[in-house]
């Protein structure tokens, strides 16, 4: 099922709460989050009533996450290795190091994730973006690095 859409039908007297990047950071790594679109029901099908709230973090937090057992990491580890990696172009956002905190990390994620927005707002950040992406696309792949989590592709109405 890797780089399809799976069918989410939504389901009465259910809410649905994304928490995949929140839930990636604070496991670091270890829950990836899930590669997922929305889509409007066809016209003459009914309403769709979406709430968006984002939780945002004070742009100076720094990066913390919780003690995951090691024996779930290890079963990560080898989950990785049978699957053969990641096979999406989303990269871990929160990765320690890459930013200098983890308010800084969620706005480069957001510029990345809506670059035409950020062209207007945040054009030097945009930039700094595309170099990196520029930068990591013409370096060979490290073959020592453990491969990144693979998620699976949500479509919901």
């Amino acid at each position: 099922m890797v780089g399809e859409w799976i069918d989410c039908p939504p389901q009465d007297g259910t809410l649905v709460v994304a928490l995949g990047q929140g839930l990636e950071a604070i496991t670091d790594g270890v829950c990836a989050s899930t590669t997922h679109r929305v889509l409007s029901p066809e016209s003459g099908l009914g309403p769709r009533y979406s709430i968006p709230f984002f939780q945002g973090v004070s742009f100076d937090a720094q990066f913390e996450s919780m003690d995951v057992p090691e024996e779930v990491r290890k079963l990560k580890r080898e989950n990785l290795e049978k699957s053969g990696g990641r096979r999406d172009d989303v990269e871990f956002t929160f990765v320690k190091g890459r930013w200098r905190s983890l308010g800084e990390a969620t706005l480069m994620n957001r510029v990345k994730s809506h670059p035409d927005v950020a062209e207007r707002w945040y054009p030097d950040l945009l930039a700094k973006v595309r170099q990196q992406q520029a930068e990591t696309n013409s370096r060979p792949a490290d073959t020592s690095a453990p491969p990144q989590p693979v998620p699976q592709a949500v479509q919901a109405h």
